[in-house]
């Protein structure tokens, strides 16, 4: 209900320092009454403030009401205000805790009963009455100060926690992708190193008896494979020991070296063609390496399930596109697949906001086809 608030707050039990306040101001207000000499409204007057400021928090309407019930049963008994410094201190307590805990309208209503009771029960000139009203308004101010400074704290609190857990969201992203990158960059090393150790292996073993020069040009194609991936390997392994796993202390990789992927598959038994077309233009170190890994999946693709012995690879650069097409013979038996190379080639390109297209044409060609911008945002 709306005026829950007004006479039950949130927190139900009263903490150590509500305690001690209330029991301090109890006491205070019994030696007064002491030293005046101990009376029945003295001792009321005083447990009353103290359950007051008790309930001031938890409670705030019947806490003024109590804290009312003592002005006027001070004033019947003919106590001099003067005396009753408890009672003030009292009084300012009361407002400032409800003001501070409570809502604006019933820290209003505290206020307003409260000069309203002092008024009403003791005799008080304008001026008195003014002085009343600004001696209960600073308390309440000060309560409201207060509440917009926890308000704040806890404002501030909550977008902390908020952004520590955006921040460790990103980070755990970032974590991911690299992961991702190196788990493409470990697949394209040893899938195409394998791949030409394999069919060089097998070309050695085929001609090991009948033509030892076929055979030892293999064996030197499968230990050039061999050192270029364990060097790529080590440039690799060699960002996940530093730092800030920076890719560019790997080994660098682009189109530049697309004539020497080219030997490389030519010694493996792949006879590739290479067609470059359009301007020189300067391409994102980041999009050369994924356009050489596309095309170095693709011809390692082609080697290991194509069925003729060679393939075309065509690049061609425009100001504002890289245009990638590689194409090789294929069976009826060999149809296009999502096997983990092409969707390696597949997360390359979008990475960069680029397509991978995998078909079969009209020829009996499988072709892969790529486009990458050259503006990466």
């Amino acid at each position: 209900m709306r005026w829950r608030a007004a006479f039950i707050a949130d927190e139900p039990r009263p903490t150590t320092a509500d305690i001690i306040l209330a029991a301090g101001l109890c006491l205070a207000a019994l030696l007064q009454a002491a030293a005046a000499g101990i009376t029945v409204a003295g001792v009321a007057v005083a447990v009353l403030l103290g359950v007051a400021v008790l309930g001031a928090r938890i409670t705030p309407l019947p806490a003024v009401a109590l804290l009312c019930a003592a002005i006027a049963l001070a004033a019947a008994a003919g106590m001099v205000p003067d005396d009753q410094i408890a009672l003030v201190v009292a009084t300012i307590v009361v407002c400032y805790r409800i003001a501070a805990w409570a809502a604006v309208p019933v820290a209003v209503i505290t206020a307003v009963a409260v000069v309203t009771c002092i008024v009403t029960t003791t005799p008080h000139t304008l001026t008195d009455v003014l002085w009343e009203s600004v001696l209960m308004v600073l308390p309440v101010v000060g309560g409201w100060a207060m509440k917009r400074h926890r308000r704040v704290l806890r404002d501030l609190e909550v977008a902390y926690a908020e952004l520590d857990a955006t921040r460790h969201e990103r980070a755990a992203a970032a974590v991911d992708a690299e992961r991702l990158r190196i788990a493409r960059e470990l697949h394209d090393v040893i899938a195409h190193g394998v791949s030409v150790m394999v069919v060089q292996a097998g070309a050695a073993d085929a001609a090991w008896e009948r033509d030892a020069a076929t055979a030892r040009r293999a064996v030197q194609a499968i230990e050039r494979t061999g050192t270029d991936a364990l060097r790529e390997l080590r440039g690799l392994l060699g960002v996940l020991r530093t730092t800030d796993g920076d890719p560019s202390r790997s080994v660098p990789r682009g189109l530049s070296d697309l004539d020497h992927l080219v030997r490389e598959f030519g010694d493996a038994g792949l006879a590739v063609r290479l067609d470059r077309d359009g301007p020189e233009v300067s391409i994102p170190a980041g999009v050369d390496l994924a356009a050489y890994r596309i095309v170095q999946q693709a011809l390692t693709n082609a080697l290991a399930h194509g069925s003729g012995p060679g393939a075309t690879v065509r690049v061609r650069t425009a100001e504002e596109e890289l245009a990638l097409t590689v194409s090789n013979a294929c069976t009826a038996t060999t149809p296009p697949v999502a096997r983990h190379g092409i969707a390696g080639m597949r997360e390359r390109a979008a990475a960069f906001g680029g397509t991978v297209e995998i078909r079969t044409d009209p020829r009996g060609e499988f072709v892969v086809a790529a486009r990458l911008p050259l503006e990466v945002l």
